[in-house]
């Protein structure tokens, strides 16, 4: 794993972003949540007064003792109530949230414990007061996550995967449940290998589901995952491989009555280096793919939002997110950052934005909101002042992927990034399309220009070998604008 390019730069770059207006009506902030324990946000839901409503996690990773925890922000980012649900010595985690016909909020999760591992069902008032509280046994003795949604005929369905008593591997299942908590008919889909689930989306129809796996699932469809078609009675009906090399954290959206997108991580066999990207497909319900996007950087490791990674309201205005320069471990000393972007529905971005990279972040969720802005939910953790304890971190952005409020916790966020820093012979400015046509102007420490350069692509090349070694300055410049500074050191 190659920690240059991107990492570099953020670590020694400091950048000024220069927001720009946002439309009317819209909000934007940034909210750290710190104690002494170990947490971290996993989704949020919109409340219908335009507060929303954020599912974590908070504990000891060491002994894997975690409690769930909920909090309620207003649209500036303040904290309006807390609850945590603890059952101390069992493990509770909540990281789904879904609004119920009656107004309130049912947030499925796990109770884990040496008894065996629960389905867990809490109901919440707006206000976040405890309505219900109940736990369904299903044979279980662990489970990966769990997730869910209702359906058009109103029912709960719950999905997941997890480790069958006395089995070797996860296996996937689906319970359906009336919104009361009332269990109508639960299905597990037992297999030799280990299926692990992500997504579950209804058809438009109505006529069946679709659920994504890693895995094999009874047969071998030369992929890293599979997608089940699973009829309203809970039986598997069809299975299809996921194409594109596409090999884990899918995320499956409806885009209309013909077309959906599927997200996840990858492999760019196009490319030499055959780097681990971001991949969006859009597909017909033949699952015959007629587009398809990388995201990210081929210098760095990329992942998709581990519960989440696409959400959308409007089809014209999509958004995607992911952690570049991504670890193999939760508390790595490497610097990342999110990766945020806004695209159309025929997949042409709208933008694309780079958020941190002064330690090291992990993006869990992306929630569109209904004043198109974005939330993105996911933690930070600093090795040098932190012991194996992460913070929540949630950032909400305006439809033009900027923060306008007063950022009190200093979280960066830039439209390009420009590495390696320290550099020798080349520099490489990655932005997005919203600064494209963009000049780069490099002077040296006395202020003499020594270079200016286009930025006509995403991903631009620019020569420093005439330059001495020593510190330059740089700009980017937008329609005589400077949205963006820096320095950068050139070694011998």
């Amino acid at each position: 794993m190659r920690s240059t390019g991107f990492l570099l730069l953020i670590i020694l770059t400091a950048c000024l972003t220069i927001a720009a207006p946002t439309a009317f009506c819209q909000s934007s902030f940034t909210f750290k949540y710190s104690t002494t324990e170990d947490e971290v946000a996993f989704n949020a839901i919109e409340t219908d007064d335009g507060m929303y409503i954020v599912s974590s996690k908070i504990g000891d990773y060491q002994t894997f003792s975690y409690n769930t925890l909920f909090l309620k922000l207003d649209e500036f980012g303040d904290t309006i109530k807390t609850l945590l649900v603890s059952k101390s010595p069992i493990v509770c985690l909540v990281s789904e949230l879904i609004k119920s016909d009656d107004g309130n909020y049912l947030c499925p999760g796990m109770q884990l414990s040496s008894q065996g591992a629960f389905l867990w069902l809490l109901k919440l008032s707006p206000d976040l007061e405890l309505l219900m509280d109940t736990t369904y046994a299903v044979g279980m003795d662990d489970f990966d996550n769990i997730f869910g949604f209702i359906n058009n005929n109103h029912d709960l369905i719950l999905y997941g995967s997890g480790n069958q008593q006395n089995q070797n591997g996860s296996d996937a299942f689906i319970y359906k449940m009336s919104q009361n908590g009332d269990s109508i008919k639960y299905c597990c889909f037992p297999d030799n290998g280990t299926e692990w689930v992500s997504s579950m989306i209804e058809k438009s129809d109505f006529s069946s589901y679709y659920l994504t796996i890693m895995g094999d699932y009874q047969i071998n469809t030369n992929s890293f995952g599979q997608i089940l078609t699973i009829d309203t009675n809970l039986n598997i009906s069809r299975i299809d491989a996921i194409p594109c090399r596409l090999s884990m954290y899918f995320n499956i959206q409806l885009l209309n009555a013909s077309e959906f997108f599927l997200t996840g991580k990858t492999f760019d066999i196009r490319h030499k280096n055959q780097q681990q990207l971001l991949d969006i497909l859009k597909m017909d319900t033949n699952f015959q793919v007629s587009d398809s996007l990388y995201l990210g950087h081929y210098d760095t490791i990329n992942y998709p939002a581990y519960l989440h990674n696409l959400s959308f309201i409007d089809t014209n205005t999509i958004y995607y997110g992911g952690t570049c320069n991504q670890a193999l471990y939760d508390f790595s000393s490497q610097k990342s950052f999110f990766l945020l972007g806004c695209l159309t529905s025929t997949l042409d971005k709208k933008w694309e934005k780079y958020i941190g990279g002064d330690m090291y972040y992990t993006l869990w969720s992306v929630v569109a909101t209904s004043d198109m802005g974005c939330l993105l939910l996911g933690s930070t953790y600093d090795y040098q002042t932190q012991n194996m304890e992460r913070d929540i971190l949630i950032i909400k952005v305006d439809s033009t992927g900027v923060m306008t409020s007063a950022n009190e916790h200093d979280i960066r966020l830039y439209d390009a990034v420009v590495y390696p820093n320290p550099g020798t012979d080349y520099l490489y400015v990655r932005s997005g399309p919203q600064i494209k046509g963009a000049r780069m102007v490099i002077c040296d420490i006395n202020g003499k220009q020594v270079s200016e350069s286009g930025l006509d692509q995403e991903l631009q090349q620019v020569d420093t070998r005439s330059f001495l070694p020593g510190t330059y300055v740089w700009q980017i410049i937008v329609n005589n604008r400077v949205i963006q500074t820096g320095k950068w050191i050139k070694v011998a």
